[in-house]
């Protein structure tokens, strides 16, 4: 069974590359808009206290992926972080 790394804020900061990371976005935002990437609109399971959100998508060469979010607003009173994702 494959596991799930888990990487911090500061582990992303450190480890991302910026520059990488907007040649990825406008690479995969022009494969959008010429109609070879499928990103359906966002899905969300919405609860009093807030919400989970669904965001799945697949580029050509890239592959196929989705990001689970959970927000609540009302998390940081309580000293917790209001997004939290997968």
């Amino acid at each position: 069974m494959p596991t799930v790394l888990v990487v911090s804020d500061a582990e992303v900061r450190r480890l991302l590359d910026v520059g990488e990371l907007a040649v990825a976005l406008e690479e995969a935002l022009v494969a959008l808009a010429a109609g070879r990437a499928s990103v359906p609109p966002r899905v969300a399971a919405r609860t009093p206290a807030g919400l989970l959100g669904s965001m799945p998508g697949y580029v050509p060469g890239v592959g196929l992926a989705a990001k689970l979010v959970s927000v609540y607003p009302a998390n940081p009173a309580a000293g917790l972080p209001s997004h939290q994702a997968v």
